[in-house]
Formats: C-alpha cells, structure tokens, sequence
C-alpha cells in the first residue's frame, strides 16, 4: 500500500473476467496500480521486489525494464523510490546493479536475490547484485552497507514475542512488531498446536491482546518487506509454514 493505491507486484484478475488463464495475466512480476474502486492500471514495467515507508508517502521497487541493456540485450536493473504524494520518482539508482558494458545481467540476476528489504531507520534496504545497499527517500543518497550492520528490530526479521498471559504457546505465532512496538500475530483456536486461527494485536507491554475478529478463516497477507512476506491462511487447520 502506498499513498491512495495499492502497488501489487505478480498477476492481478480483471474483476470482469473471472476465468481467464494464467497466460492473459501477464508477467509474474508485472507492476499494477489498483485504486480504491478496484479498478487496475497495468504498467509496462516488471520488477523484482517492491516494499512501502510505514507511512505510505514512499514506495521503493527494483525496475527490470527499463534500463540500459547489456550486450545480449537484458536491461540494467534499478532501484527506484516514488514519492507517492506526488507520483514522482525521487531516486533512480543503478548503483550494485553490476555494469551493462562487462555484465551478462541475465546470468548474474538468477545467481543473487535482488530484494528491496523493507524500511527502518529512515531508509530502504536494498539487496543488490553487488551486497547491501541504504537509500534515503528523502534526500536521495544510495550507501554500502555491511549485512550485519542491519537494525536488529527492522520489519523483515522475525519477531520473537512471548505468548501473552491466557494464551498457549503453542497455539501462538508472532508474524510483525509494528513501528510502535505493537505485535500481529496469529492466535490458533482449541482444535490443537496449528489450528486454524485469527488475528491479534498486542500493543506493547500489554498483559492482554486483542482480537481481530474479522479475520477468522480468512486469508491475509502482511506487506511487502515484512518477515512474513507470505498469504497467510486463517482457516486452514494448519498453518505451519516459515518465515522466510
């Protein structure tokens, strides 16, 4: 989510053609735009990892599109931050995207994962081809970083909660710390360990949480740049899968 519209990365269905293939939906890794209606704005651009500021005013993307092309024709991958206040692009980088004159991006891209991490400390988090890089949104400025220099609390490390005062622990599963220190987690029902469940909020230092109860057997999905970057679904008897 990102100013007034939600940026989707991967295939989106028409809400008029409800069957139509996998093959009319495009590149996997289309970018859409889709409004508070519903309606979809298809873009001509692909990209590899998308992730929002908690705020919305900024949304970072890695473009696979729309750069230089190496000798065999790839283009150049970028890392770009738009300012969703006024649609503007406010950093366009190629720096660690190796180099369109030496570079076979289409053997080196599949060998690294290039990720936008997600947003802590003021700055996106960038995993090039060439090692970490920061970039600030506010003033545009792209830096090297050392791995192990990553704030230890940012959005995409796994959350360690305890299980608050009434819940068993195996019946709890912590998926995001927000900015304020609030926890989302997953609260199973009495069937047993990995039973379908609901959502919870559990502001910090609170005894209690508090459920969501609108989620249950739902499926969800938290944003882009979290360590849960996965559906998760709510009304499965068991949801088991891993952080990434």
């Amino acid at each position: 989510m990102g100013g007034d519209r939600v940026w989707v990365r991967g295939w989106v269905l028409p809400a008029d053609l409800p069957d139509s293939g996998a093959d009319d939906l495009g590149p996997r890794d289309a970018l859409h735009l889709v409004d508070a209606s519903g309606e979809v704005d298809d873009t001509d651009v692909e990209v590899a990892s998308l992730a929002a500021s908690p705020d919305g005013r900024y949304v970072a993307l890695i473009d696979l599109t729309s750069g230089e092309a190496d000798r065999y024709g790839t283009p150049q991958a970028a890392t770009v931050v738009v300012d969703t206040r006024t649609g503007e692009e406010v950093v366009r980088s190629t720096d660690g995207m190796g180099d369109p004159a030496t570079d076979d991006f289409a053997a080196l891209y599949p060998d690294v994962e290039l990720e936008v991490r997600g947003f802590a400390d003021g700055v996106f988090w960038i995993d090039t081809a060439e090692g970490t890089r920061t970039v600030d949104p506010a003033d545009g400025r792209v830096a090297a970083v050392d791995p192990g220099d990553e704030p230890e609390d940012a959005p995409w490390q796994e959350t360690v909660a305890p299980a608050p005062n009434g819940v068993d622990p195996a019946r709890w599963l912590p998926l995001q710390r927000l900015a304020d220190g609030t926890v989302v987690a997953v609260v199973a029902d009495a069937s047993g360990s990995g039973g379908a469940g609901v959502l919870a909020t559990c502001a910090a230092g609170a005894e209690q949480c508090t459920p969501v109860p609108e989620s249950a057997g739902r499926v969800v999905r938290l944003p882009a740049g979290s360590a849960w970057d996965a559906v998760v679904d709510l009304g499965e008897p068991r949801w088991d899968a891993a952080p990434r």
